[in-house]
């Protein structure tokens, strides 16, 4: 399931875009050309949450934070539509293009998503209330479109606890995020075609080399969606294939 929506909303965006970028995909160009996201890479400062505060309160948007003060491999801000995404200018940069295409994975699928979802159940006027600006009505806080909508200022914050690289990206709570930047930088059925044209089927070091010399992922990621692919890949065979058995031909 979170494939198919996953799948979905990279569709729309390069629909949106009016062509699909080649590989390896930089992403930079086509985001910010087509929605109203800006990408800040953080070259001559700390990237942390302090940093971030700093900005926004900078532009009158004083953030409140329950997280203690930690350093970031990017970050993803949101509000009233518009959103930046600030990634830490010293990654090498196929670690920064999986962080820009993570975090723009959470504007596409947990920001821009629900707003549109919000949009077209309960009409223009409730900009207001995910903008911040009014308190919902009784009727809007009843509505069930609302139950996953942010309202007010939208951040992500992504850290550097434990390994600085990008394998902290993964876990149960980014999964959708990350298949969304998966999808973004190097689609599954791109991927099974570039295997199947190769010959290599579910060989995993085949994988990992089309994951990286293709499509341009950093080890970790690539480690990640080579397990995740041949995982789907052994949901889709047969028990008689799990078995080892062949049909002798009639």
């Amino acid at each position: 399931m979170k494939t198919k929506f996953a799948q979905q909303l990279v569709a729309n965006f390069w629909e949106r875009a009016g062509y699909e970028e080649a590989f390896p995909r930089q992403l930079e160009h086509p985001i910010m050309s087509t929605t109203p996201v800006f990408i800040v890479k953080v070259h001559h400062q700390r990237l942390d949450t302090a940093y971030i505060q700093h900005r926004l309160r900078r532009r009158g948007v004083n953030l409140q934070t329950p997280w203690a003060e930690r350093r970031l491999n990017g970050c993803l801000v949101a509000f009233k539509g518009e959103a930046a995404i600030f990634v830490d200018g010293t990654l090498p940069p196929e670690e920064s293009r999986v962080i820009i295409a993570h975090e723009f994975g959470h504007f596409l699928a947990d920001y821009e998503w629900p707003r549109f979802k919000a949009l077209r159940n309960l009409g223009d006027a409730i900009l207001e209330v995910l903008d911040g600006n009014r308190s919902p009505s009784g009727n809007e806080l009843l509505a069930a479109t609302l139950t996953d909508v942010r309202i007010g200022v939208y951040v992500h914050y992504m850290d550097r606890s434990g390994d600085p690289n990008i394998a902290s990206m993964v876990g149960q709570v980014e999964e959708t995020a990350s298949i969304v930047g998966a999808e973004l930088l190097a689609p599954r059925q791109a991927v099974l075609a570039e295997l199947a044209k190769r010959g290599d089927g579910q060989n995993r070091a085949a994988m990992m080399s089309v994951l990286q010399k293709r499509f341009g992922l950093p080890t970790a990621y690539a480690n990640w969606y080579a397990d995740r692919l041949a995982r789907q890949l052994r949901t889709r065979q047969s028990f008689s294939d799990i078995l080892g058995f062949k049909k002798r031909p009639t």
